[in-house]
């Protein structure tokens, strides 16, 4: 629907139709969510709130300027300086304050802390790859938006299945495992999208999207169960938050640190490919493809300057791939070996759901003989 709309219509009626169908989920969430509440007072927690939304706003403009403006301006340096006191001065801020936003001690729960982890890498590379792969349609392919969107539909279409299939086998092999396998599958499918190159066609794009999005699949399932197993029922509220609250992170963290990466890639393929250009038209052709690609349309030879942003393009698009695929890498790496085990699991499962949230930490020590 969103690439119809952005050959038909105004860039800005996607956000009109995302709004109606906003509005009609409310409308749906008020007459048929029944109502809870907690049985004992929820606080706010303005100051946490305040400080982990400046330390984060301040890492993401720091990540997004850094290729821009480089690594050691003022600017640069603040976001990523700032960002990290602020993301420390959070935990110490929430380590003593009565009702925290987020208790870091919760990350002491092996599932709590690897499907939270989990989700947010999953995350982290799948809005990367979308930002990247998009472009690689369009811009390299000769795809139009509506075309590109439909090359996206064979991930969808098997993410589905998959993800029903991954909650019953996770049940029965656990979290880790499954989880765990899924991220390396995904892994596989970065490394194989690194392959693609210009003369690459729709084929080959489907087969890396279906691998990736079996990974996808099989890892979102476990790890969000395994977030919400791993608290009390008391404690859903915060576990249901911070399943969310990873997947937009890793979200806005992707688009930042893989679109970062890839201006890097492509700005130092390009610019050796700038020299004989007017100074204006090899200025804008470095700040981004898409402009290179329609200033080529506009200069005396153009197809010079358009076959190198399709080959810088391609360089870029391998920096960020390759990037999400070590950190999809180290994400395997951290459920396999950080994840509870299935005995572990079976044993969580078997405890009282109302326990104290202080006695679940006890979870992740071993547990031979518990049988």
């Amino acid at each position: 629907m969103s690439g119809a709309l952005l050959e038909q219509f105004w860039w800005g009626s996607i956000f009109l139709v995302g709004a109606g169908l906003a509005a009609l989920s409310c409308i749906g969430v008020i007459a048929v969510v029944p109502s809870t509440r907690s049985e004992e007072h929820v606080g706010l927690d303005p100051r946490g709130s305040v400080i982990s939304a400046l330390g984060i706003g301040l890492l993401v403009l720091g990540i997004i300027e850094g290729p821009e403006r480089g690594w050691t301006d003022p600017l640069t340096l603040v976001g990523l300086i700032g960002g990290v006191i602020f993301l420390v001065g959070f935990i110490w801020v929430e380590m003593r304050t009565d009702e925290p936003l987020l208790d870091p001690r919760l990350f002491s729960h092996r599932g709590f802390a690897t499907g939270s982890a989990s989700l947010f890498l999953q995350f982290f590379a799948m809005f990367g790859f979308f930002f990247v792969s998009l472009q690689f349609l369009q811009l390299v392919l000769g795809y139009s938006t509506f075309e590109a969107a439909l090359a996206l539909l064979p991930m969808s279409i098997v993410i589905l299945p998959i993800s029903a299939v991954a909650g019953t086998l996770s049940e029965k092999y656990g979290h880790r495992l499954i989880g765990g396998i899924g991220l390396a599958v995904s892994a596989i499918g970065f490394a194989l999208f690194a392959t693609l190159g210009t003369g690459s066609g729709f084929l080959a794009f489907m087969f890396v999207t279906i691998v990736i999005g079996v990974g996808a699949a099989l890892a979102m399932t476990p790890a969000t169960n395994a977030i919400v197993a791993s608290l009390p029922r008391a404690k859903q509220g915060v576990a249901s938050a911070v399943n969310d609250t990873s997947r937009e992170l890793g979200a806005a963290f992707g688009v930042a640190v893989l679109g970062s990466a890839f201006n890097t890639g492509y700005r130092n393929s390009i610019d050796g490919h700038l020299a004989g250009l007017p100074g204006d038209v090899a200025r804008q052709a470095r700040e981004a493809p898409a402009v290179a690609m329609q200033l080529a349309g506009r200069v005396p030879g153009g197809g010079a300057l358009a076959e190198a942003a399709r080959a810088a393009f391609t360089t870029g698009m391998r920096y960020a791939v390759l990037v999400g695929m070590g950190l999809l890498v180290i994400g395997a790496l951290f459920v396999w070996f950080r994840g509870a085990s299935r005995a572990e699991e079976a044993v969580e499962d078997e405890l009282d759901v109302d326990m104290p949230v202080s006695l679940a930490p006890a979870l992740s020590v071993p547990v031979e003989g518990a049988a």
